[in-house]
């Protein structure tokens, strides 16, 4: 995953297109990895951190400042949510 995300610069990308990585690309690895493998919770928190950071557009290991709260970004679109599935937690 650390691979992708290099591969993509973010400075390239809007919003929308970086969002739409994360629905198609990253969400489907994640899910993938985590069907295949039992994932330790440590890494399976790790990746979110790597999801919201590539989504909020940040770079290397700088603060960022997150627009909404990554639980309404999970939301469903029909509750107000941007649809990111599947690698959301909870808790």
């Amino acid at each position: 995953m650390d691979k992708r995300l290099s591969s993509w610069d973010n400075k390239f990308l809007s919003f929308a297109g970086r969002l739409q990585l994360v629905r198609s690309v990253l969400s489907s690895m994640h899910i993938f990895w985590a069907a295949a493998f039992l994932i330790p919770s440590y890494t399976a928190k790790e990746i979110e951190v790597k999801l919201r950071r590539f989504l909020w557009g940040a770079k290397q290991e700088r603060k960022v400042n997150a627009k909404v709260s990554w639980k309404k970004v999970c939301l469903p679109m029909l509750e107000g949510g941007l649809g990111i599935r599947g690698e959301c937690r909870m808790g």
